[in-house]
């Protein structure tokens, strides 16, 4: 694989939703791996606060529920506040396989039970250049044909 660049996407979802994150170019011979994976909290003086969520490659495995034994799910995140702007050392859990062909979704939930709660997220990424037989390969494992 050649690589072509490093990227970062960052931005922040409501409590307990879904959302797309594009990176989809429509070539089979191109992808993306994800290095790492953060989840923070948008109010770090909320003690006591947890946030936690997962990458997925099918929206309907982006969920609160992690499970390691799907395929469609890539990363997994959590940090959690132990006081008053004591934020705790996060969780990052990453599919060491991972290779993305088309887009990402992310699930994300503040167990402070607030709905409006907003949970911000910073993914870095590699993009790859590599053969379309690799690509297509990659992307029936990333929508688990036994799924």
């Amino acid at each position: 694989m050649k690589k072509i660049g490093d990227y970062t996407i960052r931005g922040s979802l409501v409590d307990d939703t879904v959302k797309r994150l594009l990176l989809d170019d429509g070539k089979f011979n191109t992808g993306y791996v994800v290095e790492s994976f953060l989840l923070y909290p948008e109010r770090p003086n909320v003690a006591n606060s947890e946030v936690y969520g997962c990458l997925a490659t099918i929206p309907g495995t982006a969920t609160s529920d992690w499970n390691a034994g799907l395929n469609t799910q890539i990363g997994w995140s959590s940090t959690r506040t132990d006081g008053a702007f004591g934020v705790a050392a996060p969780f990052q859990a990453l599919d060491p396989d991972n290779l993305i062909i088309q887009d990402l979704y992310l699930y994300a939930n503040d167990g402070t039970g607030s709905a409006t709660a907003v949970i911000n997220y910073l993914i870095k990424l590699v993009k790859y250049e590599f053969p379309e037989a690799r690509g297509a390969l990659a992307m029936v494992r990333n929508n688990s044909q036994g799924y």
